[in-house]
């Protein structure tokens, strides 16, 4: 078990059309955010890859751990898309409870969007972020 999950992590084992790819959008990266948050909550990275070696059985990188949480966020963004579509074919659009919604999700995207460009600029750049 350990060895296909290892080879699902590297992007291995999966139907060539599968396999994740994604995208870095160089708007969205916030260095002075990502110095930051190093600096209150430290390397969480390397502490994160040892946990999840220990637990799986096998090596993961700290690079491996940002581009994993740039996947969450990646989901998190496709659902906030994909609510903000169904909530303007909401008839009742224009309703006060909807557009707070609206609101509410499209702030959740902003920060989503910046997260998720932070974390995959982390998994390609990891020595930069140490730098940092």
């Amino acid at each position: 078990m350990p060895n296909e999950v290892e080879k699902l992590l590297n992007g291995r084992g999966l139907p060539k059309k599968e396999v994740l790819t994604l995208e870095l959008n160089m708007n969205y990266i916030c260095k002075k955010t990502i110095q930051q948050r190093k600096s209150i909550y430290g390397d969480s990275f390397k502490e994160i890859a040892r946990l999840e070696s220990e637990y799986l059985g096998f090596k993961i990188t700290p690079q491996q751990v940002a581009y994993k949480l740039a996947i969450l966020k990646k989901v998190r963004i496709d659902f906030i898309k994909s609510r903000l579509l169904e909530l303007r074919d909401n008839p009742r659009f224009s309703d006060y409870d909807i557009q707070i919604q609206i609101k509410d999700l499209n702030s959740g995207l902003e920060d989503s969007q910046k997260d998720y460009s932070n974390y995959l600029w982390i998994s390609q750049n990891y020595a930069e972020y140490e730098a940092l």
